[in-house]
């Protein structure tokens, strides 16, 4: 596939989950790029947007409810966690606090019906299976950011973010997105 084949499936996919948004060039661009690279799965950005926009056949990745930015320089903003594989290991990380590990060895250790051998077996699947499960359930998935501007007339999608930009990186792509919109006033 080309870029040109790819920015025009990103459009098609993005005309089924909009539904009153309006989506930037640089966001369309940067999606396109990430297909034809494949560094990135696209769909569970489409997903997001699509459960933004209310879209009723978009699959529910179970991330955090969207949230506005409370740092300086992106005060007014807001941004939507999209998850995909490449964040299991963060999600893990962020669910497994020290005194939750503790208690799950414990309760291992504890098990007389599961052979010594094979406990460390167990901690490790259940680490993975029930760590992955319950942050499912409790829709605290982690990602990285689709960043929007909040309208009545519709979100305004714009960027995709990390959580290790710097802030002033995220606003120059954040401005530059803006500036498709002009009746889209951004405040710091």
């Amino acid at each position: 596939m080309t870029l040109d084949e790819c920015r025009q499936k990103v459009e098609e996919w993005l005309s089924l989950k909009l539904t009153i948004g309006r989506c930037s060039a640089l966001l369309a661009d940067d999606l396109a790029q990430h297909m034809l690279g494949r560094t990135l799965n696209v769909f569970c950005i489409y997903d997001e947007i699509g459960t933004l926009e209310g879209e009723p056949w978009t699959h529910s990745q179970s991330t955090k409810p969207a949230s506005m930015f409370t740092r300086p320089v992106l005060r007014g903003l807001w941004h939507k966690h999209y998850t995909a594989p490449a964040f299991v290991m963060r999600n893990l990380i962020n669910h497994w606090t020290q005194a939750r590990t503790e208690a799950l060895a414990a309760e291992i250790e504890a098990r007389i019906e599961v052979v010594p051998d094979r406990k460390c077996d167990l901690l490790a699947h259940r680490l993975v299976v029930d760590g992955y499960s319950e942050r499912h359930e409790a829709r605290q998935m982690t990602g990285e950011w689709i960043v929007f501007a909040k309208r009545d007339a519709g979100n305004v999608y714009l960027t995709l973010a990390s959580h290790s930009e710097a802030d002033e990186k995220i606003r120059e792509r954040v401005d530059r997105a803006a500036a498709e919109f002009p009746d889209l006033e951004l405040s710091i």
